[in-house]
């Protein structure tokens, strides 16, 4: 319905079929107490019609109007389909050990991180949907929706507390959904709270780059991924780490709240187990804009880190990454940005599986001293 939409009315009729079609999908959904289908769909239809709207330039302005008004249907229904599956269906059972780990009935251990994951990540975007509405709202709409914030990362860290899955990523674009709960642990002021959990992951991954357990990859098809790893030779453990964005994120972080120990333990084990791997980060470029909400294509900039000394100048990893972020201003000039829709560009980058770019890992407003260590993993 949305593939080349036309800018006069006969565009607007199409989105409101779309929003037709949703709506039966939805209430389908909720009558069979099946809602992956329809959070899906309200997910895939927020981004086609933001596609849509932003591409609307050259419509008339009653035409943007009531295409606004459609998304924010959308949005609606977005919002409500995410309640009854994150905080109904699934809250209550976030603090139970183990129960969902069950619930995904497998035993394969690559299909429990996955599904996990996934719910995590769902968790921790919702959050930071009424985190941004209830910024931009007063009064009891207000305490509602920082409510509605506050119950997502309960569940949130819930899941981490009673499912140890979610401390040991599989995947390398894993840092999405690690990215996105430290992003609104800063919007409710929890950092401090949660920042343990970035301390395990790490504990972990140096255990498992030096004992080549299951350590994270780039890769991401799920045949790949079921047989990994295949070996632990050296040519293997160098075509699954050639490349991550998982590990700059953690060492940024873990300088941000000041884990130092942690930090230091982490860097001697990728000195020593993954010299040859290329860190690098993911930044939008002018054209990011027009590709990324429906095709989902990269479109950006790939930049290796750390990067070279310059006048002699030794930098931390964290100040390297300000300085990207300060020079590549491509994300600030994207319609979802300018419009104050944050969680869009976090959506899109989660659907997709798009690197979160720099500009959005959470920086703490006053990175308290920390000297903790960071303990391997032990073998059993």
């Amino acid at each position: 319905l949305t593939e080349e939409i036309e800018q006069d009315h006969r565009g607007t009729t199409r989105l409101r079929q779309l929003i037709i079609s949703l709506w039966i999908l939805v209430s389908a959904g909720i009558e069979a107490e099946n809602l992956e289908s329809p959070y899906r769909s309200c997910e895939l239809a927020l981004l086609y019609a933001w596609d849509v709207v932003n591409r609307s330039a050259d419509a008339k302005s009653k035409e943007k109007k009531a295409r606004t008004e459609i998304l924010d249907h959308i949005l609606s229904l977005y919002l409500t389909i995410g309640r009854k599956l994150i905080i109904e269906k699934i809250g209550p059972h976030a603090d139970k050990k183990y129960a969902l780990s069950v619930a995904v009935r497998s035993s394969s251990e690559l299909d429990v991180n996955l599904s996990l994951f996934e719910v995590m990540g769902r968790a921790a975007l919702l959050g930071l949907w009424h985190h941004f509405i209830g910024l931009k709202t007063e009064g009891e709409q207000r305490n509602t929706h920082l409510g509605l914030r506050d119950q997502c990362q309960k569940i949130a860290v819930s899941l981490i507390n009673q499912n140890p899955t979610l401390t040991t990523p599989i995947r390398d674009d894993h840092h999405i959904e690690i990215g996105m709960l430290m992003l609104l642990a800063k919007g409710s002021g929890s950092i401090p709270d949660i920042s343990d959990y970035l301390l395990e992951i790490t504990s972990r991954l140096n255990y498992r780059y030096q004992f080549r357990k299951s350590w994270p990859t780039h890769f991401q098809d799920y045949r790949e991924l079921a047989r990994h790893p295949v070996d632990q030779s050296d040519e293997y453990f160098k075509k699954s780490t050639k490349s991550s964005v998982l590990v700059p994120f953690l060492r940024v972080s873990l300088e941000r709240i000041r884990a130092l120990e942690c930090l230091e333990t982490f860097e001697e084990v990728l000195n020593k187990e993954l010299s040859e791997m290329t860190e690098q980060v993911w930044v939008p470029r002018d054209a990011t804009d027009g590709f990324i909400w429906r095709q989902g294509t990269s479109q950006g900039i790939a930049i290796p880190v750390p990067m070279m000394e310059l006048d002699g100048q030794s930098r931390t990893l964290g100040q390297q990454i300000d300085e990207i972020v300060e020079n590549y201003r491509a994300l600030f000039e994207m319609s979802a940005i300018q419009s104050g829709l944050v969680p869009l560009l976090l959506m899109a980058c989660r659907h997709h599986r798009l690197p979160l770019p720099p500009h959005l890992w959470f920086q703490p407003e006053s990175a308290s001293e920390r000297t903790e260590g960071c303990d391997h993993e032990s073998a059993g």
